[in-house]
């Protein structure tokens, strides 16, 4: 059996699991007590069957043509402003592989202007991530982007759909005025679940970028999501299969989630509490239909199969299991020592080491975690 969770937690936990860490690491010890508690007890598994031959991921090559790519820079490059240099808003650090960050730190020491240097890592990096989901041509006129973060996606919305009206929302806004003032974009920061109930029929494009994979509350978000469309109206989103299967990783998920083995403080991170949707191409697309969506199409990017990374689909499979077995070897052993002498929960500055240990390294558990395969689907409502 094929298997995707659903978690769910306190909604006044949520902050601290979406946190950069992701794992049960609040200096509250009674806190982390709950959190280990509810990742597992809370649990919802799905099982699906497989006989192979509906492959539903339609892995394609997307060429993108050199003049699109050349357009989009441009367009980006007017967009900024001339002096805008805010190393916080071009940040990569999160997305990059951890040898290509360190090894374009590097080459940056040696960069004449250190601000320009990032700020083109960044666009050109940008442009690698996004390019291939906007190329599907999509009609719409009535645009939502749905947990836009730092905004990098809205420069592909207008450029692509210059005309439209497009309205940005997120728990948080992140996105600097000046940036939403040139293109001509309105940012509501609100309660996202507020807000689609409060919007019925409104809008005929839904877009959003890794946002899904992040509620705890899955089925209601579609089913909300469904109801801000228009009749025919489309849901555009990418997002991270973090229960892809036959992986050792998804053998870790079902050890911890389907009751078969504990759940310790110091795996938390592996676990990513930030990410409680653990889902795949075939839970993905049943619990659209659910949903009440329809002509479902889930594509997969050929030449970049995690994102942004320039990894092949079969490349990943075994890199994947490399990295396993690497933290395996590696931090396990660290891990269970600590475990000898102690038990969950954790004093705080164990904690903290190994949530760096886990993020700072591409064999760390938090990295694992997030190395999945990456998906763009387009669903209509019924």
């Amino acid at each position: 059996m094929i298997k995707a969770y659903s978690l769910h937690i306190d909604e006044e936990y949520h902050g601290i699991c979406q946190s950069t860490a992701a794992g049960a690491n609040s200096q509250d010890k009674s806190i982390n007590k709950r959190l280990i508690e509810q990742a597992t007890s809370d649990v919802e598994v799905r099982s699906y069957s497989s006989d192979g031959k509906n492959p539903i991921i339609d892995w394609q090559k997307f060429d993108i043509s050199s003049e699109y790519l050349d357009n989009i820079s441009s367009f980006i490059e007017e967009v900024l402003p001339d002096k805008f240099y805010d190393y916080s808003y071009f940040d990569i650090s999160h997305s990059e592989g951890r040898f290509a960050h360190y090894f374009n730190k590097i080459i940056s020491l040696f960069a004449q202007d250190k601000r320009k240097c990032q700020r083109q890592r960044w666009l050109t990096h940008t442009i690698e991530v996004f390019s291939w989901y906007f190329q599907k041509e999509i009609p719409a006129t009535r645009i939502l982007s749905l947990g836009c973060g730092n905004g990098y996606e809205l420069f592909f919305l207008r450029h692509k759909y210059p005309g439209a009206i497009i309205t940005a929302i997120d728990w948080v806004n992140k996105v600097p005025d000046s940036i939403l003032e040139r293109l001509n974009i309105s940012f509501c920061e609100t309660n996202v679940y507020d807000f689609l109930d409060s919007h019925s029929a409104e809008y005929d494009l839904i877009y959003s970028s890794h946002v899904l994979e992040h509620s705890y509350k899955i089925d209601t978000l579609l089913n909300l999501l469904n109801g801000a469309l228009v009749d025919g109206g489309i849901l555009a989103s990418s997002l991270p299969l973090c229960g892809f299967e036959n992986t050792l990783y998804s053998d870790f998920l079902e050890k911890v989630l389907d009751g078969k083995s504990a759940l310790k403080q110091m795996d938390c991170c592996m676990l990513d509490l930030g990410h409680p949707w653990k889902t795949n191409q075939y839970d993905l697309l049943y619990s659209l239909q659910k949903a009440n969506f329809q002509d479902i199409e889930i594509l997969g990017n050929e030449q970049s199969c995690v994102r942004g990374r320039k990894i092949s689909f079969g490349r990943w499979r075994k890199e994947a299991d490399l990295l396993f077995n690497l933290y395996s070897i590696l931090l396990t052993s660290f891990k269970n020592t600590i475990y000898l002498f102690l038990k969950d929960p954790l004093p705080y500055s164990i904690v903290n080491i190994n949530s760096n240990l886990d993020w700072k390294f591409e064999f760390g558990g938090g990295r694992i975690a997030n190395f999945v395969p990456e998906v763009f689907f387009v669903a209509y409502k019924k």
